[in-house]
C-alpha cells in the first residue's frame, strides 16, 4: 500500500498547481509547491507517524471513520501513518467536503456574487481592494487567476498561501491526498457540499470582518496562526486544538460554522447508514467549538470514539 502514495500525491500536486495562483519565482518568493520525484521516492520508503485526529463512528453495528483534516500541509504529511492508512484502506467509499481536484472547480468558486456588487462603491471596499492587491504582489501570486472572485475568496486564498516559506502548501492539503488515493484505488468519492455551498459560505463575510482578516495578513498574524494550527493538527491532540482555537477565536464565525456543521452531519447521517464502512474527511475546525459535527453525530445516534494514534510531530 505504501508504494501507491507517491503516485497520487504527485498527481494531486499537479492537478492543483494547474489551477493555482502562483506567479513567477524570484529569490524573495516562496518555492513552488511541487514534489520532486526523488523526494517522493524517499517518502514512499519512509515510516511516517499518524497525524491529525481520527474518530470511529458507529451506529446499528456499522463502523465508519471520521478524519479531521487540514487544508494546508507539508508534503510528508500526505503519507499517512499506519492507523490512518488502515482505516482508509478498509473503507469502501471516501466522503469529502468537496472534490478539490475536480476540473472547473476554480472557475465555479471564483464566480461573482451579487451581494458583493452592492458594496463596490463604498470607500472601505475600494480600500480593501487596494490592500489585497498589495498582498498578492507581496506573496508573489498572479492575481489575474482570481478575476471575478469575491474579496472574501481572495483573502481566504491569501491566508492559505501565507505559510509557504514554512513548507505549508494548499497543494499538499490532506483532503487532496486522500482524494488522490481514492481515485488511484478506484474508491467512490462522495461530496458533502456543492461548489455553490462553499462559495456562499466563504463569500458571506461582511466588509468589517474582511478588514480584520486583511489586517492579520498585513501583520503576519494570519501566517502565524496558520502555522500554529498546522502544528497542533499534526499532533492529533484534540485538547491542544481546542485550547489554541479558543485563544485565537478561530470558530467564532457561527454563521459559517453552524450552517456547514449541520450540512456535514446530515450528509454523514445519510452516507454512513450503509452496511459497509466509509471514510469521512472533514476539516478539523468543524470538530471543535459549539455545535460541532461530533456533537451533532451523537445527537443522531452515533457512538463516537477518538482512535488513539501516535502523538508524534
Amino acid at each position: 500500500m505504501k508504494k501507491l502514495w507517491p503516485l497520487f500525491v504527485l498527481a494531486c500536486a499537479i492537478l492543483i498547481m494547474n489551477n493555482s495562483a502562483m506567479g513567477q519565482s524570484t529569490d524573495s518568493c516562496p518555492p513552488p509547491g511541487i514534489a520532486a520525484a526523488d523526494e517522493l521516492q524517499r517518502l514512499s520508503h519512509s515510516v511516517q507517524p499518524d497525524r491529525g485526529p481520527l474518530w470511529e463512528i458507529t451506529r446499528d453495528g456499522t463502523r465508519s471513520y471520521l478524519y479531521g483534516t487540514i487544508h494546508v500541509a507539508k508534503l510528508e504529511w500526505d503519507f499517512p501513518g499506519p492507523t490512518i492508512r488502515k482505516a482508509l484502506s478498509t473503507s469502501k467509499k471516501l466522503i469529502v467536503e468537496i472534490d478539490v481536484t475536480k476540473p472547473g472547480l476554480g472557475a465555479a468558486m471564483n464566480a461573482p456574487m451579487a451581494a458583493e456588487a452592492a458594496e463596490r462603491s463604498s470607500s472601505l471596499y475600494q480600500s480593501l481592494v487596494s490592500r489585497i492587491d498589495a498582498q498578492f504582489r507581496k506573496a508573489c501570486i498572479n492575481q489575474d487567476r482570481f478575476k471575478g472572485a469575491t474579496l472574501a475568496s481572495m483573502v481566504s486564498s491569501l491566508t492559505l498561501l501565507s505559510a509557504r516559506k514554512q513548507g505549508l502548501y494548499p497543494e499538499f492539503s490532506i483532503d487532496a491526498s486522500l482524494i488522490g488515493f481514492a481515485r488511484y484505488t478506484k474508491k467512490e468519492i462522495v461530496e458533502l457540499e456543492t461548489p455553490e455551498d462553499q462559495r456562499t459560505a466563504i463569500g458571506a463575510s461582511d466588509l468589517a470582518d474582511l478588514e480584520r482578516d486583511v489586517i492579520e495578513l498585513e501583520s503576519g498574524k494570519a501566517r502565524e496562526n496558520l502555522e500554529n494550527l498546522a502544528r497542533v493538527w499534526a499532533s492529533g491532540n484534540l485538547g491542544d486544538m481546542e485550547r489554541y482555537c479558543q485563544s485565537i477565536q478561530c470558530t467564532q464565525d457561527r454563521n459559517y460554522f453552524d450552517t456547514r456543521n449541520r450540512v456535514f452531519a446530515a450528509g454523514i447521517d445519510k452516507l454512513a447508514n450503509e452496511k459497509e464502512p466509509v471514510f469521512i474527511a472533514v476539516g478539523f475546525l468543524h470538530m471543535i467549538g459549539p455545535d460541532n459535527v461530533l456533537d451533532k453525530l451523537k445527537e443522531l445516534g452515533f457512538q463516537v470514539r477518538q482512535i488513539p494514534t501516535r502523538d508524534e510531530k
